[in-house]
């Protein structure tokens, strides 16, 4: 039996992200619906951006998480 191949990150084909300027971890993995290991496996294998302190808080800058994702071909929309 012939598995396919799975290579590179799995994504959505389209992506809603809010049109703040920072989106938390928690934020992202509801709407990715990524657990919080999936996260880090992209992280560490696939050089998703990290979270950084901004506003005394964790959190990444949501376009480059956006230019993440169209560089791996998912299409971002902006709520």
């Amino acid at each position: 039996m012939n598995l396919p191949v799975m290579t590179g990150p799995q994504l959505p084909a389209v992506l809603r992200l809010p049109a703040a300027a920072t989106i938390s971890s928690g934020r992202l993995m509801a709407i990715t619906g990524w657990s919080r290991q999936r996260l880090h496996n992209y992280r560490e294998r696939h050089g998703f951006p990290r979270a950084e302190l901004i506003d005394g808080a964790s959190k990444m800058w949501t376009r480059t998480v956006a230019a993440w994702f169209a560089q791996n071909g998912t299409i971002v929309e902006w709520l």
